[in-house]
């Protein structure tokens, strides 16, 4: 008897807790459903400077600007970066160069910006390659567009002085 009275009980209290379940959330019209986002956190750059040369201090022209983010650093501490625009970025006849790009952000701080001589003397002389690290760069937040996967705007300014590169003897 008591097993029946159990059996009856667990039957209509399902089906009250069942009635509770499907109607409870029909009331509720206001659910905001994530959306499915697919992809990395990015970040808009902006990249101004100035190139000349060391010796004389006039623009150089045809300096190849590379940027790059750290993406890792190994088990032996070696820094790894990942080159973040193309090699058609060149300082023009006043040895400035403006660009803007979207990258994605690794969630590093670190910045290396390398100037490239690949015409030889015909910009005024043969110059050393040049690196630029942080430490050598104005790195500025300018906004945030408040998105989720839109890590800010910034502009990176610098200004380098190129060395002659050694003549081969």
């Amino acid at each position: 008897m008591v097993a029946k009275l159990r059996h009856l009980y667990e039957i209509i209290a399902g089906a009250i807790l069942s009635f509770f379940g499907f109607t409870g959330c029909d009331a509720i019209e206001d659910i905001v459903y994530p959306k499915a986002e697919y992809g990395m956190p990015h970040a808009k750059y902006q990249i101004q400077g100035t190139v000349t040369a060391e010796e004389t201090g006039s623009p150089i022209q045809g300096i190849r600007v590379k940027y790059s983010h750290l993406d890792y650093v190994d088990d032996d501490g070696n820094k790894h970066f990942t080159e973040m625009c193309g090699d058609n970025i060149l300082t023009d006849k006043d040895g400035k160069v403006d660009i803007t790009d979207t990258a994605f952000a690794s969630g590093q701080d670190e910045i290396e910006i390398s100037l490239e001589d690949i015409d030889g003397a015909e910009n005024g002389g043969n110059f050393e390659t040049m690196i630029l690290h942080n430490e050598d760069l104005q790195i500025e937040f300018v906004k945030d567009d408040g998105g989720r996967w839109h890590i800010g705007d910034y502009t990176i300014n610098f200004a380098a002085k190129m060395k002659q590169a050694q003549a081969l003897e």
